[in-house]
């Protein structure tokens, strides 16, 4: 309990640097079922992304995510809708030069985002770019916080090869993220299994 106490402390003194703020995905919001009560303004600011995954923006020490509340905004003076353009940015600085690698051809893995693969889901411009090159719509996956693959929906198999994939992955990840499959169409991501 005094880790859930520690981490949503109403009045931390420590002050958030701005531009170290990135995005992390989860499938669960921080704090879900914390043996204490979390005032509204201090719980972590989540988004939904698609499927069971959830977009959350932090600052990470050595030790633990640090979520960003409303109330960390307040005192940055953003609104919570700046954090996915702030947190992009950061990101960006932080990871100049993505690679994009041949995971099992014509799969594609993301590379050199330092353990924030994952989120690269919200760098419109990397899709953008990728769905010239790609059959079809984009479907990916993310069993990791740092695992990023993904092909085309005119991939002979493709849907049925990243299951296998994701299914064998999910078990070994460190971070392990999601099992679902995602569709990007319509410059957004959907859950493949549901894309209404």
């Amino acid at each position: 309990m005094q880790f859930f106490k520690r981490l949503f402390n109403a009045k931390r003194d420590d002050a958030i640097n701005a531009s170290e703020i990135l995005p992390v995905l989860r499938t669960v919001a921080p704090g879900a079922g914390a043996p204490v009560e979390i005032p509204e303004e201090d719980q972590p600011v989540v988004q939904p992304l698609a499927a069971d995954i959830l977009v959350c923006y932090a600052v990470e020490t050595p030790e633990m995510f640090r979520f960003i509340s409303p109330r960390d905004c307040a005192l940055l003076g953003i609104e919570p809708s700046g954090l996915k353009k702030l947190s992009m940015t950061n990101l960006e600085r932080l990871a100049p030069r993505l690679g994009i690698s041949p995971a099992n051809a014509p799969f594609f893995r993301i590379a050199d985002a330092h353990g924030h693969e994952s989120a690269v889901l919200l760098a419109k411009s990397v899709w953008d770019s990728m769905s010239l090159m790609i059959q079809g719509n984009i479907i990916a996956i993310v069993p990791g916080r740092d695992v990023l693959i993904f092909t085309g929906t005119g991939t002979p198999d493709g849907p049925a090869r990243l299951r296998a994939m994701v299914e064998e992955l999910y078990p070994q990840m460190t971070t392990p993220l999601s099992r679902r499959l995602l569709l990007r169409r319509e410059n957004k991501w959907t859950d493949y299994d549901s894309p209404a």
